[in-house]
């Protein structure tokens, strides 16, 4: 292993231990659950630390969290800071570094962690009324408030970062805990359909497939996975999902990763990063259209190989 997979692998027994020890489960994300079955390793990208985990055990997974709280970690949420961007967790080790140019300050410390997604159920909209239609509003404006400069959103996404903005102006802080409670509650009745995880574009999954849990193990420890591990697997990668487990990894230039600098030593000896973040905020917003067509493409190609291997 390297040492940012020996990172990442203690992080993953620490979050088992205590999710055993409250009987709560999660499931290794498919990238995850691909790397270790077919070549027996964790990912090679420190960024593909990722769990799934029930929304309606969400609450209770932080509590757990803070009462088995460990030296030099932190789990950082929309709960606690106002910058958090999404509906999710990230739990990290506070003496490394993986800062991204284009997140700005969302993270409290921004180190090697594990990001901890909820399995969401998917609702009908015309089914949940005007209050789903509301809450996922604040849930689109408040992304809007954080540093997300590759996120493009309407004209009327945007009305709702104004709202939110009006409703957190006597403390962001506030509104953050009670917006996740509320997304906590929306989304723990039970599932009869499709489940959802924001990753961090949208995945989709049958009806049952969290059902039942297996263990996958890696070095001497294992790790839960969804019962029918390989059907998992080919729902989100195909059939020939073996070929599709990715042995390299080269750091991003908006990166910086290291497993030896804490977040704390990387900010106190860069400075104020203030200025660099504004100037990339700008410049991905005049490069906002390229960025459209240049999706469109990439979505359009997506579909013609899938079409083509379906052939």
């Amino acid at each position: 292993m390297t040492e940012e997979q020996k990172m990442i692998y203690e992080l993953l027994v620490e979050l088992d231990e205590i999710c055993s020890n409250h009987n709560l489960n999660y499931f290794l994300s498919p990238r995850m659950t691909l790397s270790i079955y077919a070549r027996h390793e964790l990912p090679a990208s420190p960024l593909q630390g990722v769990l799934f985990l029930p929304v309606h055990q969400m609450e209770q997974f932080r509590l757990a969290v803070e009462q088995d709280k460990r030296e030099d970690r932190y789990l950082d949420s929309m709960y606690d800071n106002p910058r958090y961007p999404n509906f999710s967790f990230r739990y990290t080790n506070t003496q490394s570094l993986c800062y991204c140019l284009n997140k700005g300050r969302n993270l409290r410390y921004p180190g090697i962690g594990i990001d901890i997604c909820p399995i969401r159920p998917v609702y009908d909209v015309k089914e949940k009324g005007f209050s789903y239609r509301y809450l996922m509003g604040l849930e689109c404006g408040w992304k809007q408030t954080c540093d997300l400069h590759k996120e493009m959103f309407s004209f009327q996404d945007r009305l709702w970062k104004i709202w939110v903005m009006i409703l957190s102006a006597f403390g962001k802080e506030a509104f953050g805990r009670k917006l996740y409670r509320k997304l906590c509650t929306c989304f723990s009745q039970e599932v009869h359909g499709e489940t959802g995880i924001e990753r961090p574009q949208w995945q989709y999954y049958q009806a049952g497939r969290f059902d039942g849990t297996a263990r996958l193990a890696l070095e001497d420890h294992s790790f839960l996975v969804p019962k029918d591990m390989e059907g998992y697997l080919t729902e989100h990668y195909g059939e020939e999902y073996k070929k599709k487990a990715k042995t390299s990894f080269e750091t991003p230039l908006v990166w910086m990763i290291s497993p030896r600098i804490s977040c704390q030593e990387f900010f106190e000896q860069a400075g104020d990063l203030s200025r660099m973040i504004r100037a990339r905020r700008r410049l991905n917003v005049r490069d906002e259209k390229t960025q459209k067509y240049r999706q469109s493409f990439l979505d359009g190609w997506e579909i013609c190989k899938q079409a083509a291997e379906r052939q």
